[in-house]
């Protein structure tokens, strides 16, 4: 019976070695995720929630329309008592003080706020027991970005002893030092002075926000 080692091990050399002498695996193979008619980067990123021990993500945009979803999600992530943490920012203004307000409504997320200039990151990491999976790529946390948009993102997985792994873990870890939490403090200060995205900025972010 092969162990997740082995099972892991053949999957990495399939995707980036050769694919005909190696055992390839949807779940863990490293794959390239995009939205096209089979599929959508929403429900990779959905799979992956119902399945991890943890999350850490850091995107820069985040519209209203894609927490409903993420919100249902999360409900049943914490009837097991899984919890994650999202690190975004305020870069061109794109995210509402209503985004904040409902990303703070969510028990088992930690936010937190980067304070790097132009912070526009689009990162998410998934622990599991043995390993784990991460999606970097040009999406945000928007509707038209996970169901819509020609997007493309990389799907990897590894043990996280990989050199990979423990890049992106440090850039993460990095990044969560230097930001700060999200309160409903920082949320009143920052509302006071947000002003609606303009066309200019929307251009900028490719159109990712959806009235």
């Amino acid at each position: 019976m092969k162990t997740v080692d082995n099972v892991l091990k053949e999957a990495i050399l399939n995707g980036l070695y050769d694919k005909n002498e190696n055992k390839g695996n949807e779940f863990i193979g490293p794959q390239l995720v995009n939205n096209d008619d089979q599929d959508k980067i929403w429900f990779t990123l959905r799979q992956e929630l119902m399945s991890c021990t943890s999350f850490t993500w850091a995107v820069a945009f985040i519209s209203e329309n894609m927490l409903v979803p993420f919100k249902l999600v999360m409900s049943e992530l914490a009837k097991k008592g899984i919890s994650g943490t999202l690190i975004t920012g305020t870069y061109l203004g794109f995210n509402s003080p209503k985004v904040f307000k409902e990303l703070m409504k969510i028990p088992n997320l930690k936010v937190r706020i980067s304070e790097e200039a132009g912070f526009h990151a689009k990162g998410y990491i998934f622990n599991h027991e043995d390993y784990q999976t991460i999606l970097i790529g040009s999406a945000n946390f928007t509707r038209s970005a996970l169901l819509k948009n020609c997007e493309w993102g990389l799907k990897v997985t590894s043990h996280e002893n990989g050199q990979l792994v423990q890049e992106v873990n440090n850039q993460i870890q990095s990044t969560f030092t230097t930001s700060i939490p999200l309160t409903n403090s920082w949320i009143r200060e920052y509302e006071k002075n947000w002003q609606p995205v303009k066309k200019t900025a929307m251009h900028l972010a490719n159109n990712q926000k959806e009235n």
